[in-house]
């Protein structure tokens, strides 16, 4: 498929990408050396999916010490990937005081994992407390995953009340967890009415689940316009509103909503990529063609 979005890319993106590809085609022809060099300065950088493809490459070339010296540094993703690489190797207490060092720094996906590693151990309150300590610091992941534990364990109103900062934080697990839970304890207008909520407070991912919702329950006009009125503030908006509008083979509206994201051609890609696998390939070549006619 063709891709629209690199018109839209500034120098940065374009050497970013330049990068990936670059580092691909000398890994793929064995020249391990140049692959690592051409990611390294935008890994440096902070660009997280150059720190990714490094930490990988070092990881699987046994570049061992550069990954250490990286984590050390402070880059969390060669240390993700040095716990991963010290556990292969049946270093657990090296693993676990690395891991350690990055959960103490606040990082949640080093945290995710010490979690999972406590409960595997039936380690549940010091699992929870930490878990708690993350909710607290206000890591909306963590509150999903905290929720989702406490109505395992029937705590049902206690999850709701995790939920729903996190939800109001627009985190879309969180308020898809939330929407569902509120349907299932109340019905539909329990979930709309606290949807609403966070719409009133401007709160776009909040309107995309209840548009999302609203088209579900048949209010298709009211679902329609809701999920209009709000393409212009994001570029996921501007994407989920495509594909939704483009479903219901509404062209001109998804071709509006995609004009109206901050970045167009990127969210055309992704509208066209998500209608095409999904089976709306007459509806992702005329939106298409209404977008860029060319």
């Amino acid at each position: 498929m063709r891709s629209w979005a690199h018109e839209e890319w500034g120098d940065g993106e374009w050497a970013r990408h330049h990068a990936w590809r670059e580092s691909d085609l000398h890994a793929r022809q064995g020249r391990i050396d140049q692959a690592i060099a051409v990611l390294r300065p935008h890994a440096d950088a902070g660009d997280g999916h150059s720190a990714t493809m490094l930490a990988a490459l070092l990881a699987h070339h046994g570049r061992h010490d550069e990954l250490r010296e990286r984590a050390s540094a402070g880059d969390h993703v060669a240390g993700m990937q040095l716990v991963r690489t010290l556990a292969r190797w049946h270093r657990d207490p090296e693993a676990a005081e690395m891991l350690q060092r990055m959960v103490a720094a606040g990082y949640w996906p080093a945290a995710r994992m010490m979690v999972d590693s406590l409960r595997a151990a039936d380690r549940h309150d010091e699992a929870l407390a930490l878990l708690r300590r993350f909710v607290d610091a206000g890591e909306t992941s963590a509150a999903v995953v905290l929720a989702r534990w406490l109505r395992r364990e029937g705590g049902r109103d206690e999850a709701l009340d995790v939920l729903r900062p996190a939800a109001a934080a627009g985190d879309p697990a969180a308020l898809a967890d939330l929407t569902q839970w509120l349907i299932d304890r109340g019905g539909p207008d329990e979930a709309i009415a606290a949807l609403r909520g966070y719409v009133d407070r401007g709160v776009v991912p909040a309107a995309v689940r209840l548009a999302e919702l609203l088209l579900g329950l048949g209010r298709t006009d009211e679902g329609i316009e809701l999920v209009r009125s709000v393409a212009h503030e994001d570029e996921t908006a501007a994407t989920r509103s495509g594909v939704l509008l483009g479903e219901r083979s509404r062209v001109e509206d998804a071709a509006a909503a995609i004009r109206s994201s901050p970045r167009p051609l990127r969210t055309l890609d992704s509208v066209y990529s998500q209608l095409s696998h999904d089976g709306h390939v007459l509806a992702a070549e005329a939106i298409r063609h209404a977008v860029r006619p060319d």
